[in-house]
Protein backbone atom coordinates (compact mmCIF):
# COMPACT_ATOMS: atom_id res chain seq x y z
CA UNK A 1 0.00 0.00 0.00
CA UNK A 2 1.47 3.33 -1.36
CA UNK A 3 0.00 5.37 1.91
CA UNK A 4 2.17 3.02 4.29
CA UNK A 5 5.06 3.47 2.43
CA UNK A 6 4.35 7.30 2.32
CA UNK A 7 3.99 7.59 6.34
CA UNK A 8 7.66 5.81 6.69
CA UNK A 9 9.11 7.81 3.98
CA UNK A 10 8.18 11.19 4.89
CA UNK A 11 8.74 11.35 8.73
CA UNK A 12 12.69 9.99 7.61
CA UNK A 13 13.20 12.54 5.05
CA UNK A 14 11.70 15.38 6.65
CA UNK A 15 12.28 14.35 10.59
CA UNK A 16 9.64 15.35 12.19
CA UNK A 17 7.25 14.10 14.78
CA UNK A 18 4.51 16.49 13.31
CA UNK A 19 5.12 15.09 9.87
CA UNK A 20 4.53 11.24 11.43
CA UNK A 21 1.34 12.10 13.37
CA UNK A 22 -0.32 13.73 9.98
CA UNK A 23 0.06 10.62 8.00
CA UNK A 24 -1.20 8.28 11.02
CA UNK A 25 -4.13 10.67 10.68
CA UNK A 26 -4.65 10.36 6.81
CA UNK A 27 -4.47 6.42 7.59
Amino acid sequence: MPLLEFSILLPRYKGGSAVSVDCLLFL
